[in-house]
């Protein structure tokens, strides 16, 4: 049985040592999911497709007084181009071994189907390397 004080909400809700990224961070919804994942103790990457609000965002918001996480601003990154976020990818994969929360925040239109595949290499392989990017009209 565990110790009623193990349930106290700074360790219920302590993201240290956790890596997220979250797309669309440096402003409105992104931003505050960003924020509480740092205020938690995150190192929390944030990309977005204007450098210059993902940079204030870092600097305006990193947790006072060295309590809880990071925000770190990378790229800019258009997550409708397939190589921005391959560049995401490398950017935070030279920097961390695993990230632990993805945030897909960024607004994107497109089609949308269910994965036909269970396993994710797979289904990485089917969605990503035979990938089909239609003409903007």
């Amino acid at each position: 049985m565990a110790e009623t004080r193990e349930f106290a909400a700074e360790n219920l809700f302590n993201l240290k040592g956790f890596v997220a990224v979250v797309t669309g961070g440096g402003t409105g919804i992104g931003l505050m999911a960003t924020q509480a994942l740092a205020a938690n103790g995150a190192k929390v990457y944030i990309t977005g497709r204007r450098m210059e609000a993902l940079e204030n965002a870092a600097k305006e918001h990193q947790p006072a007084n060295g309590k809880g996480g990071e925000i770190i601003p990378v790229g800019p990154c258009d997550v409708t181009k397939k190589e921005d976020l391959q560049k995401l990818v490398e950017e935070v994969g030279r920097r961390e071994k695993c990230i632990h929360t993805l945030v897909c925040n960024a607004g994107v239109s497109g089609p949308k189907a269910e994965p036909e595949a269970n396993d994710a290499e797979d289904l990485k392989s089917k969605l990503w390397d035979n990938e089909y990017v239609s003409p903007i009209s």
